[in-house]
């Protein structure tokens, strides 16, 4: 951890090895001479600000990577923080012990550092220009912890002009045609006001702002044989196209509302959508409302890092300080499910207490929200192995929404804890299915492979967990199940391979941990018998 105490006043001498760090008014370092060292680049700056505000004063260098080189594909922005760190230390010179690294450790953490930020010395950070989006965003929610009374009304102000997308039906004139439209638009429009809370116009704005969103819908006649429905999402105000997708329908076929084709293509259009906003509000903060905010911590969330999980929460946090939406409340619960079975150094009692606090306020807020349904279903599955209120919930929630894959990924894991198996690889699919070309398709794979794997269906769980690793690299629930899918199956190398990696990942991770502790997170796979401690034991 950290040595920490409170400082003088930074620029005076000091005894000993103590580096002295401003954060409020103009970054600065001092030497515990008191000769200010401060790095000139903005980076470097940045970096260490980045560090200086971690509590432990230890950051992960996947989560700094991703905050000043969010642009850069991963092997770059490695290298770019690697750089960073050389020029620091060239800069510190007799100094540079503060870093606490090797070039293997997955952290970074600073030592011997007094931290001095009074806001009487001036805006924190002042005038610090890392030119990173991500890093702008945390900046941003920085300085509004430190002057809520300031920031927060300015931001409220900007969130009274919400979002609007029009859905443009074509109105073809046939009574088919026109109905495969309405299902459609249906769909996006129920999705859209629940997880983005914009508001849903069936004619575009004869005024148009910059932000107002049309999706134009149009199914029309192939052939004799077939129909087709096109979707193709632009701002209207630029004049610039967003998305387009499209479907082919039998011209046979019985359409309803529910149709899993129709329900996917409508999924894709809200997907495309959201990310526009995500990337309009980090390219301009003055639109980063409780929208926005909300689809950033389902960014960082989703990444299953440590810090990032941290920085959602705070996210959704400010998002309900915004909008008091149920939503907000809801994935602050699963968040803590996520946090439980992750093993976050966070103690576990208070995560239960806190996340089934979070979801009972989030259900008495907004019952009959499908996302609210889905993750309150998640959260009590996973922090008071509630089965029976999980399976209840997770079915209101298809019932209210049945286009949300989020509503089946829940369903599907209470069947499995139901010991319904057949049903859970049922609605895993249709989930799967309904979550096709989601950012965060690693997350409905996973459920996938755990119901293929108590299903007896033991090739498919490999290709789906190998696919949902590949796409999160350092989600361990994948690693943890292909160790015992591949020991099951007598593939010892791959077993072995996933071994080093989940340790790389939870360095406390042991093979008798997952044989035989009833507490690690593999409880499906020990109770279907697919942990088997005699060949796992094998891999020592």
């Amino acid at each position: 951890m950290t040595q920490t105490r409170v400082p003088d006043y930074p620029g005076k001498a000091r005894p000993g090895d103590w580096v002295t760090i401003r954060l409020s008014g103009r970054f600065a370092v001092f030497a515990p001479t008191g000769e200010p060292i401060t790095p000139t680049a903005a980076k470097e700056q940045a970096l260490l600000a980045l560090l200086a505000t971690s509590k432990t004063g230890e950051r992960g260098r996947a989560w700094l990577q991703d905050k000043l080189w969010s642009d850069r594909a991963p092997q770059q922005a490695g290298s770019s923080l690697r750089h960073a760190l050389s020029s620091l230390r060239r800069r510190l010179g007799e100094w540079q012990h503060i870093f606490e690294t090797d070039h293997t450790s997955a952290r970074l953490r600073l030592d011997l550092v007094d931290v001095f930020d009074l806001a009487a010395d001036g805006e924190f950070l002042e005038g610090i220009d890392a030119r990173d989006p991500e890093f702008e965003a945390w900046l941003a929610l920085e300085r509004s912890k430190r002057h809520q009374s300031i920031v927060l009304p300015m931001v409220s102000e900007r969130l009274a002009a919400r979002r609007s997308v029009s859905l443009i039906a074509n109105g073809a004139g046939n009574e088919r045609l026109s109905l495969i439209e309405s299902f459609l638009a249906d769909s996006v429009a129920h999705t859209l006001r629940e997880s983005l809370n914009v508001e849903v116009f069936s004619k575009p704005p004869k005024e148009p702002s910059k932000d107002a969103l049309v999706a134009r819908l149009q199914a029309f006649q192939l052939n004799e044989e077939s129909v087709a429905l096109r979707v193709c999402a632009e701002n209207t105000a630029t004049s610039r196209i967003l998305w387009s997708g499209n479907i082919t329908l039998r011209s046979d076929q019985a359409i309803t509302h529910d149709n899993v084709d129709i329900l996917t293509l409508g999924n894709q259009l809200v997907n495309a959508m959201a990310d526009h906003l995500l990337v309009d509000a980090h390219h301009d903060h003055d639109r980063r409302d409780a929208t926005s905010l909300g689809l950033s911590a389902l960014k960082s969330l989703f990444t299953m890092n440590e810090d990032r999980v941290l920085d959602a929460d705070q996210n959704l946090q400010e998002a309900y300080a915004l909008d008091q939406r149920a939503i907000f409340l809801s994935w602050r619960a699963q968040l803590r499910g996520i946090q439980l079975v992750e093993r976050h150094a966070i103690d576990a009692a208070e995560l239960i207490k806190t996340g089934l606090d979070l979801a009972d306020m989030a259900l008495r807020a907004d019952p009959c929200n499908s996302m609210v349904l889905a993750t309150v279903s998640n959260a009590r599955l996973i922090l008071d192995r509630d089965f029976s209120g999980a399976a209840h919930l997770s079915q209101q929630s298809i019932e209210a929404n049945p286009s949300n894959p989020l509503a089946w990924w829940a369903r599907s894991a209470a069947s499995l804890y139901a010991q319904e198996a057949e049903d859970a690889y049922k609605f895993a699919v249709r989930g799967h299915q309904l979550a096709a070309g989601s950012p965060y398709r690693f997350w409905w794979d996973l459920q996938l492979a755990l119901s293929a794997a108590v299903t007896g269906r033991i090739e498919e769980a490999i290709s789906v967990a190998e696919r949902c690793s590949a796409l999160a690299p350092d989600f361990r629930p994948p690693l943890r199940y292909l160790i015992a899918l591949y020991t099951t199956s007598g593939d010892y190398d791959q077993a072995s391979r996933k071994v080093q990696r989940l340790v790389e990942l939870e360095p406390d991770f042991s093979l008798e941990r997952l044989a035989y502790d009833p507490q690690y997170p593999v409880s499906l796979m020990r109770r279907t018998e697919l942990v088997n401690p005699e060949s796992l034991m094998k891999l020592s």
